[in-house]
């Protein structure tokens, strides 16, 4: 009997802000074979919140648009 190998990736949580700083280090870790977990801490006190969401959803809108045009 053949036993299939499983790759184990670890996952690499990492809060992010829509920023400058945590965004380059999701660029910088998607080139490792890890899996990457954003967390962002919803704080409704906190002022940029709304500017942060709507960066983060253009961020992932535009990382999507290129994942499909290199399909």
């Amino acid at each position: 009997m053949e036993r299939a190998l499983v790759h184990k990736r670890s996952i690499t949580y990492i809060l992010w802000t829509g920023g400058w700083d945590s965004t380059f280090r999701i660029v910088e870790l998607s080139r490792m074979d890890i899996i990457i977990q954003p967390v962002y801490i919803i704080d409704s006190n906190r002022v940029s919140r709304d500017y942060e969401l709507l960066a983060m959803k253009k961020i992932i809108s535009i990382a999507l648009a290129a994942v499909m045009a290199l399909s």
